[in-house]
């Protein structure tokens, strides 16, 4: 078993406001920049990772290959492992224009059917809960879902951290969506007793605890 050395704390803080320093420059430009322009950005900085980042190659051609299935050609899985970081990156130049758009903006780029079945699942006054993945841009989503005035709060892993964690969490609480640490249970059981949403993401490969699911026949 290898056991990591911890990071210091002041070695993280000091990355912090690197990566602080580099999100408000990113923001900025994301925000005045077309958005077809960011993305073709966002699609050259995925493909150079793609090249360069040998394990994270490893990993998502595994990945594909499990999806895809055993008849699916070296072609096909590598296109499709390519894609699936060029998308990644994508969502982060959404998050990068998320804090300046407008209302309009988010309902346009969301589209959903069934917004009844929410009204209907509040109506048992027990809460609701929302189960989704790491795809797409789950924040915009969130923003549509708390624009229609529906009280959602999410379930977050905590930025070790604490100015990225601030910028993060504001961008959200700023758009009426509310957040909750995934290890507070006792906030989570509040929330839905007062009838609210909890939105969560399930995906988390590096977890503990919880519970295994058969995924792709995996």
């Amino acid at each position: 078993v290898r056991i990591r050395a911890p990071v210091p704390r002041s070695a993280s803080q000091a990355m912090g406001t690197i990566l602080l320093l580099l999100w408000k420059i990113s923001s900025f430009l994301a925000r005045r920049l077309p958005l077809g322009f960011s993305y073709g950005w966002a699609t050259l900085a995925a493909n150079i990772t793609y090249v360069l980042w040998a394990r994270g190659r490893r990993y998502a051609r595994a990945a594909m290959r499990r999806v895809l299935g055993r008849t699916a050609s070296p072609r096909a899985i590598e296109g499709a492992a390519r894609r699936s970081l060029q998308n990644y990156f994508k969502s982060i130049v959404d998050f990068l224009r998320f804090p300046s758009a407008g209302p309009g903006e988010i309902e346009n780029a969301v589209q959903v059917d069934g917004w009844e079945k929410l009204d209907e699942a509040f109506k048992q006054q027990k809460g609701v809960i929302l189960v989704g993945l790491h795809f797409g841009s789950w924040d915009v989503a969130g923003a549509a879902i708390a624009l229609r005035h529906y009280p959602l709060n999410v379930v977050i892993e905590h930025v070790p951290n604490d100015m990225v964690n601030h910028v993060a969490q504001t961008v959200r609480h700023r758009w009426g969506i509310k957040t909750i640490p995934m290890n507070s249970t006792i906030q989570l059981v509040r929330a839905l007793k007062r009838n609210e949403m909890l939105g969560l993401l399930i995906d988390q490969p590096h977890a503990t605890s919880g519970v295994h699911v058969e995924l792709f026949g995996d």
